[in-house]
């Protein structure tokens, strides 16, 4: 499912009209500025039809049913917007919540722990959200807080 909702946004173009060509889009979790950012790692490039092929090949070839968070301000709604449109296309119903900036973050609070045991799509909150994330100076304090199974910073709650 990560895999085809990757697919399914047109990055290269969020990027042209969304951010008026300023930036890059990200092909990992480290920028590249950074001296263990890999060059080698292929980005999702923009295949509707694959994204499609993909949410067939999981169990739904017709639509897929979904939320997705984000705030109300500045560039995160034009993102979710154009999100919610790509992969609409792509046979997602994506379900835009939008929060005031104040309150967005509060509101993982109320579902994830300190141990990181609640997660929010256990509950059937949401299934994706737009954030943002600025990590440190070396590789670590990006991927760590991101990452790691239990990490308070953990908001995707990937854990393996």
């Amino acid at each position: 499912m990560r895999r085809a909702c990757n697919y399914a946004v047109n990055k290269e173009d969020m990027m042209k009209y969304v951010f008026f060509g300023v930036g890059l889009p990200a092909v990992g979790p480290l920028p590249p500025n950074m001296p263990a950012f890999n060059p080698e790692v292929n980005p999702y490039a923009y295949d509707s039809e694959k994204a499609r092929a993909l949410l067939a090949e999981a169990g739904y070839p017709n639509r897929f049913d979904c939320v997705l968070w984000t705030m109300e301000s500045g560039s995160f709604r034009l993102v979710a917007e154009a999100t919610v449109e790509y992969l609409r296309q792509a046979g997602v119903r994506a379900r835009m919540v939008m929060y005031d900036p104040a309150t967005y973050w509060d509101k993982f609070d109320e579902y994830l722990t300190a141990d990181g045991r609640e997660f929010p799509t256990k509950e059937g909150v949401f299934d994706m959200y737009l954030g943002g994330w600025t990590g440190g100076e070396m590789a670590h304090e990006f991927l760590d807080p991101l990452f790691r199974g239990g990490s308070y910073s953990n908001s995707s709650f990937y854990d393996n």
